[in-house]
């Protein structure tokens, strides 16, 4: 919860819906070869985060999922979205 944001309603509400990503580049090194692949997908609007759950060992996640944020100031509410 972004409690910057308690006392001003919110302008819009945001749903994104998380399908899935194809062909994720593996750990080129030796060392981290031996780490496993386990992507997952971090979404931040304004000041709030929000991941998907981790998929275990795949280069073609499918997260299907949706989430879901309140938007105060349109301007200020940028997404950054990292895999």
């Amino acid at each position: 919860m972004n409690h910057e944001h308690d006392s001003q309603a919110a302008v819009a509400h945001l749903v994104l819906v998380v399908l899935e990503a194809r062909d994720l580049i593996s750990p080129t090194t030796t060392v981290e070869r031996h780490r496993s692949l386990n992507p997952y997908c971090e979404i931040t609007v304004g000041s709030l985060t929000l991941k998907t759950p981790f998929m275990k060992r795949t280069n073609n996640p499918k997260w299907n999922t949706s989430i879901q944020f309140s938007l105060y100031d349109f301007a200020k509410d940028i997404i950054h979205i990292n895999i």
